[in-house]
């Protein structure tokens, strides 16, 4: 009898000790500005208190060779909410491209949790393949 109620004891450790891990997880922007995005089948919504995004995901930058002679500036997004691209003519020969991660509403992103899962870094926008 004595190894059963310490079988069980174990059992009850084990399961205390081992949460479900939510892990890597495909989350959907349901708002941009603030932004909010929605994990689990909309069971969880995190905001800026649980995201992070890298740099790398946030900005992008290219040099280039260009021909042309005149700088065409910043494209914004429709609605005001942000940068999408600038473009910065340095001479006539060379220029900087900056790209800029835009989210809306519907767009799903890669999400990666911290240890504890109480954050959550955004890796960047994915699709399914083929659409």
């Amino acid at each position: 009898m004595g190894e059963m109620w310490g079988v069980r004891m174990a059992k009850h450790f084990k399961e205390r000790d081992n949460e479900a891990r939510i892990g890597n997880v495909i989350g959907t922007v349901v708002a941009s500005s603030p932004l909010k995005i929605s994990i689990l089948n909309g069971d969880v919504i995190l905001d800026k208190r649980h995201l992070y995004i890298t740099h790398g995901a946030s900005i992008k930058e290219y040099g280039t060779t260009l021909t042309a002679g005149t700088n065409i500036g910043t494209v914004s997004t429709p609605a005001g909410a942000g940068q999408l691209v600038n473009i910065n003519i340095i001479d006539s020969e060379s220029a900087k491209l900056t790209t800029f991660l835009s989210l809306a509403p519907g767009d799903e992103v890669l999400l990666c949790p911290a240890e504890r899962e109480q954050v959550f870094f955004i890796i960047d926008k994915v699709k399914r393949v083929g659409e």
